[in-house]
């Protein structure tokens, strides 16, 4: 142990050797006073005048908030309206390395700029109204305006149709008529209620008029025997793998030319093609879009069992 003597209270005290150079004090208290009554003199960074600083507080470098906040904003003066006004010092910077044209607001910065010409005199294309703007690409005067326009154009793009239900003019996108003209929908509606209220009874797209030509004795068609024999011959020819995403597993038997439409090829193993349940739920009133693509496929897989 290691004798000392406070420099605060005058009382001796014993100190480890490896911590003689560090402690000087006997206590905390102390050693808070000794590094209180440590005094140092600085000069503000900010105005330049020195003060004094105790050692516990050596990294302040100004001598009020007021010198630290002016010594990180620098004052300028507007080149446009002769305003004064500070920046920071990491703006300042950008601005002298851009420019350096000081503008106090977007309004002076717009008019200084030469490329502009101190704005644009337009004509509200919604309401009519004459307004001044910087923004090229700007042609209405408030946010209101600019929605009801972008509604009328978007109509003007748009194609005029009549609902077949309850005869209402409405508007159709041309992807959406191009598509139900691809996929063979005649009838257009206006809303799912009126595509409810048409597609019954006749009118339903799978209807079938004598339902006992699909029907044997006590089962269904699709429970049938000549059904079950269709459809195992079908997934023989496929190897039991879907023809679209060439994927093994559960396969189901979907008939190309659907049965609604033609009950001569029910039983035809040309007509079926194996296909997944993704896939198989993809063609769901959709079967006409597909025809010429499985028969493609159908054809093809034919052939090279032919060869072989």
């Amino acid at each position: 142990m290691v004798a000392k003597i406070c420099p605060i209270c005058s009382h001796s005290f014993a100190v480890l050797p490896s911590r003689s150079k560090k402690q000087v004090c006997c206590s905390q208290a102390c050693g808070r006073l000794n590094r209180i009554s440590k005094v140092f003199s600085k000069s503000c960074k900010g105005c330049g005048k020195s003060f004094n600083i105790p050692s516990s507080r050596s990294t302040i470098v100004f001598c009020s908030s007021e010198c630290r906040k002016q010594y990180k904003r620098i004052n300028v003066i507007c080149i446009e309206c002769s305003k004064a006004y500070s920046l920071t010092r990491s703006k300042y910077e950008t601005i002298m390395g851009k420019s350096g044209l000081f503008c106090c607001s977007k309004h002076c910065a717009y008019k200084n700029m030469p490329s502009r010409g101190g704005g644009y005199n337009r004509c509200c294309k919604s309401c009519g109204i004459e307004f001044s703007t910087y923004t090229p690409n700007k042609y209405t005067c408030s946010e209101s305006c600019s929605k009801s326009w972008r509604i009328e154009k978007s109509k003007s793009k748009r194609v005029v149709c009549i609902c077949d239900n309850c005869k209402k003019t409405f508007y159709r996108t041309p992807s959406a008529v191009w598509w139900a003209n691809e996929r063979g929908h005649e009838k257009v509606f206006c809303s799912t209620e009126c595509d409810r209220q048409y597609k019954v009874g006749e009118n339903h797209p799978v209807w079938v008029k004598d339902r006992t030509k699909l029907k044997n004795k006590n089962n269904t068609f699709r429970q049938s025997r000549e059904a079950i024999a269709w459809r195992d011959s079908v997934f023989v020819r496929d190897e039991y793998t879907c023809q679209d995403c060439h994927k093994a597993g559960y396969v189901e038997a979907h008939h190309i030319v659907p049965l609604r439409d033609s009950d001569m090829l029910s039983l035809d193993v040309s007509n079926g093609i194996t296909l997944c349940r993704d896939c198989h739920i993809k063609t769901f009133r959709k079967e006409l879009y597909f025809v010429e693509k499985y028969k493609k496929i159908v054809e093809e897989k034919c052939v090279t069992q032919q060869k072989h």
